[in-house]
């Protein structure tokens, strides 16, 4: 990122095709590493590792709207049809930094508690590598 030192979380969006999820709150990305165990006798007793495969999901929370690109309609439509998408996590400032790879939607629950908002959350689970761009 071009901001050096802390920014406030509301600038980095989470887009799907290119389109902002709407009236989203919040967004998790997770970047992990598996593991493959190597330790044997020889290791006198400390765990000894070769990294596995790496794998990138994204999980995100909002109010649900019924309109708009990214509602939770079109986001279940995703879901029906299998389809591959563009996921970016970016402050959409020019020069910053972002992430983006290709994924599927994997999960998207709808919570309508009495006499409060309706909420959206919902899952991506990336389909190769994820990668880091130097500028928007």
């Amino acid at each position: 990122m071009a901001t050096l030192g802390a920014f406030n979380g509301t600038l980095m969006g989470l887009y799907i095709d290119g389109t902002l999820l709407g009236c989203s709150t919040s967004f998790d990305l997770n970047i992990n590493a598996a593991e493959i165990d190597t330790t044997c006798k020889d290791s006198a007793g400390d765990k000894a590792i070769l990294p596995g495969l790496r794998d990138w999901s994204v999980s995100a929370d909002g109010v649900m709207t019924l309109d708009g690109a990214t509602s939770a309609e079109y986001l279940h439509g995703l879901i029906t049809a299998r389809t591959e998408i563009n996921i970016k996590m970016s402050t959409d400032t020019s020069g910053d930094g972002y992430w983006h790879g290709e994924g599927y939607i994997t999960n998207l629950t709808i919570t309508a508690p009495m006499e409060d908002k309706v909420t959206f959350s919902c899952s991506f689970v990336g389909n190769g590598a994820l990668s880091l761009s130097d500028k928007t």
